[in-house]
């Protein structure tokens, strides 16, 4: 698979040139399996500012868990919309009938890049995403 002029996507299976949905599925998997991470900062400011008020145990906790759930929840929903917008780049163009350098989605165009000119837009896009 060629990668296209626009897509921002960098990493070794680009420069290798190997890009697979069986790989990004088995890489989401493994993303969204990962240990829920609470922020100590505000864990300790809910803490602290129910101790200024005198609050009860039981409020502190369920004021804990609901920003837990909370947090869980808006993570799920960018990881969604991460995914989203990977899979709209990625998948459902066809090569063109017209012209085999270019790939067609619905009513959009775009360039194919093939041999050097995948690496050299991988190594431009990474260099991009870490400035």
């Amino acid at each position: 698979m060629d990668i296209p002029v626009h897509r921002n996507y960098a990493g070794e299976r680009a420069l290798r040139g190997i890009i697979t949905s069986e790989q990004d599925e088995d890489e989401c998997a493994s993303a969204r399996g990962g240990a829920m991470q609470i922020s100590w900062r505000v864990a300790f400011l809910i803490v602290a500012a129910a101790g200024a008020m005198h609050l009860s145990l039981w409020k502190v906790f369920v004021v804990l868990v609901g920003y837990l759930g909370f947090e869980q929840l808006d993570r799920r929903l960018s990881q969604r919309a991460k995914e989203k917008a990977i899979h709209d780049v990625m998948c459902g163009w066809k090569v063109s009938a017209e012209d085999p350098e270019y790939e067609d989605k619905g009513e959009v165009s775009r360039a194919r890049l093939t041999g050097s000119d995948q690496i050299i837009t991988a190594r431009v896009a990474e260099l991009m995403t870490r400035v």
